[in-house]
């Protein structure tokens, strides 16, 4: 292993290192320019304010689901002027004790408030962002150079600058890179300490895991990961030189790696709480308080749901006789009766809290007016089958079609009846186990909370967390799971993952398992760079894997960097072996790859694999953050211009976060259900993917029977039904 240190010291491959500044300033340049052809993502403006609020006011009560180091950084370019805000309004006031609040006083701000212009306010944030992406380009061909040296250097930052999943996730206004970038520099730092223990890089580990810690809450998963490293570091037969000192003992090696941890956690700790201020309450007014229950209910909520989930959605047929659909209204309101019988009576029997008798028999009062609506609503359409020409007409297939409007209501009204009989039994689960320990991991957080161990914002940002992780909708292969696949992840890699770069990981993993059976007997050689490689790549890999957090390829952004170095390493190797023709080969690869990517430019967050079928592919593949995050606002607006102001009925990711009108897209909702005749036959209905795809129990599965006659950025599509002139 070459040991260059510094790079920037011995540059005595100039071209090497020419290119791998070249492919980092191309990175930002491929990465930054495809992000301006974009709106926000469904996240980016939320981040984006709350990085701002977070700097200027130092109050954490909105995003506290991710801790706020990272986003001192994308907020600095936005001072204390940039936007004009309502901190009157009932969105702000009320944020603490409602997260969703959030959103809402996002689209306020950014998008209705005049004088803000809250794309420019996202696109200064994210140019702060492609130079956190760009940063982690350059620790990767530093590692890279100091393992093997420059030319294996250039193959990794090939593989990093060509990566479209990275260039288009790089520039967005969230914490994946920026983790990836930590977790990089991490075990970097930690790889160079295993060769010699200094106090710089002792130093320079501990800082890296405190900002770590403030960056996502997934770096808690760091501890252990060092825990393993450290643990191979003790038991490697070599001497370990530990500030001068060389150590041969286990007893000592683990001492000074036990010091070492040690150290790092009270500096963790300390700067969780210097990141918050030093405050306990997220915000300086000491009225504000987390609602704590909204919570806790999320939590139990997805625990239930898990164990019982809810009835699925009934494809929606306008065939089906009207007195079938309504007979099965008529079940569904004996069933959805019954389980508020019960849910009253178990109240009345419950030993609860005031505060949550009262929010519950709101609730029930809630629902037993809604029931009376919906009973109201059947006799109605029960009156017109009774009628003497109702049954009749009913018959009809013509007139069926004309009453498209109420086979839709029926049909989401039975869908949302299935859903609050699913709410009535998760409040009864929560008054059976208890409205406080409704499990361990909540238990244990009570009595931090109750100790005030960590800053408020803090502890319920990983309250939060525990709660989305326990279940989320997801979408793989056409099909929609709450609880998730464990193979969702190595299945997004594969379908997300350029031709070129799944080749050369191939080859450099057969490559990988050649060279150990040959150069066993020199094990120790290989040992340590392994483990600082393999084992975060491992353990972040099997903890996603375990969980049910499956809505995007960018939780898995992390593990990137590691398998590019580790390929970069073996595929210099081959140079070795096969000289030429390796080098050739690669050249080849390289090429392919460069292809790949300026094809898929600028949709790069929605980027498929061309084996895949490309971003049209990935409809049938994965939804969300792999393919549309509602991206796409800026291209439809533009392709609506482009085409006479054609009048449009849209269906949007989320209209609540991002508003199309901001972007000047004049549109009418476009409903659910079956297709409305009279509606395709006046607009052109234009479906982002999410939509279509039904990830979040939206119904437009209809619509995926069509052929589309434009696709804009792989994310939204549109049907033109009009007829011909």
């Amino acid at each position: 292993m070459s040991n260059a240190w510094p790079v920037w010291k011995r540059v005595s491959h100039p071209i090497p290192l020419a290119i791998c500044c070249l492919l980092i300033a191309l990175f930002g340049i491929l990465s930054y320019s495809a992000i301006r052809t974009k709106s926000a993502t469904y996240d980016e403006p939320m981040h984006a304010l709350a990085a701002w609020v977070h700097l200027q006011k130092h109050d954490f009560r909105m995003n506290f689901e991710d801790p706020p180091l990272w986003q001192y950084w994308a907020a600095l370019p936005n001072g204390s002027d940039a936007l004009k805000v309502d901190w009157e309004s009932k969105h702000w006031t009320d944020m603490a004790q409602n997260t969703n609040e959030q959103w809402l006083f996002t689209a306020d701000t950014l998008y209705r408030t005049p004088g803000n212009d809250g794309l420019q306010f996202l696109m200064r944030s994210r140019a702060m962002m492609v130079l956190v992406g760009m940063g982690l380009g350059v620790l990767i061909a530093v590692w890279t150079w100091q393992l093997l040296g420059p030319y294996a250097a250039v193959i990794a930052t090939v593989l990093f600058a060509l990566d479209p999943n990275l260039l288009g996730h790089a520039a967005l206004v969230k914490n994946d890179v920026p983790m990836a970038l930590m977790m990089l520099a991490t075990f970097y730092v930690c790889w160079c300490i295993g060769r010699n223990l200094t106090w710089l890089n002792g130093v320079a580990l501990t800082l890296v895991i405190a900002a770590s810690v403030n960056i996502k809450f997934s770096a808690l998963l760091f501890g252990p990961m060092l825990i393993v490293v450290f643990g191979i570091r003790i038991l490697l037969p070599r001497p370990w030189k530990v500030l001068g000192r060389n150590l041969t003992g286990i007893l000592q090696k683990s001492t000074a790696a036990v010091a070492l941890m040690i150290a790092i956690s009270l500096i963790s700790y300390v700067s969780v709480w210097a990141t918050y201020g030093f405050r306990f309450n997220p915000s300086s007014d000491p009225t504000v308080q987390f609602n704590t229950d909204l919570i806790k209910y999320q939590a139990v909520e997805n625990i239930y749901t898990v164990a019982h989930p809810p009835k699925g959605l009934e494809p929606f047929d306008i065939n089906v006789p009207l007195e079938s659909v309504v007979q099965d209204l008529s079940q569904d309101i004996e069933a959805y009766h019954k389980s508020l019988n019960d849910l009253k009576a178990q109240l009345a029997a419950a030993k609860v809290s005031d505060h949550f008798r009262s929010d519950l028999q709101t609730g029930i009062d809630q629902w037993t007016k809604w029931e009376g609506e919906i009973i109201t609503g059947r006799d109605e359409v029960r009156n017109f089958l009774n009628s003497p020409t109702g049954a009749q007409q009913a018959q009809d297939p013509a007139f069926r079609q004309q009453l498209v409007q109420t086979y839709v209501w029926i049909y989401n009204t039975r869908d949302r009846m299935h859903r609050w009989v699913h709410q009535m039994g998760i409040r009864s689960y929560w008054m059976t186990v208890g409205e406080d320990t409704p499990d361990g991991f909540i238990a244990v957080w009570n009595i931090l909370n109750r100790l005030k161990v960590m800053p408020s914002a803090w502890l319920h940002g990983v309250l939060f967390v525990h709660a989305r992780s326990i279940l989320r909708g997801s979408y793989l292969m056409e099909q929609v799971k709450l609880s998730g696949w464990w193979y969702y992840f190595p299945l997004a890699m594969l379908f997300k993952t350029p031709i070129a770069t799944s080749i050369a990981l191939g080859v450099s993993l057969y490559f990988g398992i050649k060279l150990w059976r040959q150069r066993k007997s020199q094990w120790r050689e290989f040992v340590w760079p392994l483990a600082c490689l393999l084992v975060p790549f491992v353990i972040y890999m099997a903890s996603v894997m375990l969980a049910n957090l499956n809505i995007g390829l960018r939780h898995v952004l992390c593990v990137y960097p590691f398998m590019y170095i580790a390929a970069a390493v073996l595929l210099g190797r081959t140079v070795t072996y096969w000289k030429s023709k390796a080098a050739r080969n690669l050249a080849i690869l390289g090429l392919l790859l460069v292809v790949e990517t300026l094809i898929a430019w600028p949709d790069y967050i929605a980027y498929f694999s061309m084996m895949f079928g490309g971003e049209r592919g990935g409809l049938s593949l994965l939804g969300d953050s792999n393919l549309d995050w509602g991206q796409d606002l800026v291209n439809l607006a533009k392709w609506q211009r482009e085409h006479d102001n054609a009048p449009l009925a849209l269906a949007y990711f989320d209209e609540n976060v991002n508003d199309p009108k901001f972007f000047g897209i004049n549109y009418v909702p476009l409903p659910q259900g079956a297709l409305d005749p009279t509606l395709a036959s006046k607009y052109v209905l234009a479906i982002s993917a999410t939509k279509l795809q039904g990830v979040y129990g939206d119904r437009y599965e209809v619509y995926r029977q069509l052929t589309p006659t434009d696709v804009i950025g792989g994310t939204i599509y549109l049907y033109d039904l009009r007829p011909r002139q």
